[in-house]
């Protein structure tokens, strides 16, 4: 745990780097999730770890995106839902309850058992 690349560059406190979140908040989806993401935390999730949500936002709108829309990485976000939703109980579940049954039937209609494969 912990921050094993900054440990390992940095010996003390870097000030330098205290704006360095902007490069990476550079697309207006990432802008989007962060915006997102805070609302989801809340005021009081916020303001229990030292933060205040209406500041953070302030920051992201002082840093307007530079990189275009952020297309990958909204590909990137719904690829990773997808795969979220399928590895959970109720995915697998519902794979056993609707997707086996449905093959083996378009193999038994198609004259495929399971001793063709």
């Amino acid at each position: 745990m912990g921050d094993k690349t900054g440990v390992k560059k940095y010996k003390t406190v870097d000030a330098a780097n205290k704006n360095r979140w902007a490069e990476t908040f550079n697309t207006r989806y990432r802008m989007y999730f962060a915006k997102k993401y805070l609302d989801t935390l809340g005021d009081d999730v916020l303001y229990g770890i030292g933060y205040s949500r209406q500041q953070l936002l302030e920051a992201l709108a002082d840093h307007p995106p530079k990189c275009g829309l952020g297309v990958k990485d909204a590909m990137d976000d719904m690829r990773s839902e997808i795969y979220r939703g399928l590895s959970s109980d109720n995915a697998t579940k519902m794979l056993r309850k609707v997707l086996v049954p449905g093959l083996l039937t378009w193999r038994v209609r198609h004259n495929q058992g399971a001793a063709d494969s």
